[in-house]
């Protein structure tokens, strides 16, 4: 993911996705968010804004997340755990996986609903299959 305003990374994906976008106002660091249909945005600092976003979940304890992700590119990886890449479809808690020059982070995501963690789950795969 590349580095955006100090405050967020973000990654263009290579499929759009289907979106519900709102304006949430305020974010805060570990929201989980889609701009436009597919554009996957990680904030980790928190963040004051008029545009809209789908929102796909947060971070579970975000407190660390700017010293995990770093500044500059970062690598992020999707997965659930318990789940290795060859069941991709098995279900199980969401966690992020984030590797920066500064350390290796991994934490929790709490979904929205179980449309969005079906959507989160999709990400996923659609990241390890671009990879």
């Amino acid at each position: 993911m590349s580095e955006l305003n100090g405050n967020e990374k973000y990654a263009d994906l290579s499929t759009t996705l289907p979106t519900a976008p709102t304006n949430p106002g305020s974010i805060r660091a570990g929201d989980l968010m889609l701009y436009g249909s597919r554009t996957l945005v990680l904030w980790y600092e928190d963040y004051s804004t008029s545009y809209t976003y789908t929102r796909i979940g947060s971070i579970e304890n975000a407190e660390g997340l700017a010293a995990a992700v770093g500044q500059g590119e970062v690598s992020v990886g999707f997965a659930s755990v318990g789940v290795s890449p060859s069941s991709p479809t098995a279900t199980g808690t969401p966690t992020i996986v984030a590797t920066s020059p500064n350390r290796a982070s991994r934490v929790g995501v709490s979904s929205y609903s179980r449309k969005v963690w079906l959507l989160a789950s999709f990400l996923g795969l659609v990241y390890v299959l671009n990879c």
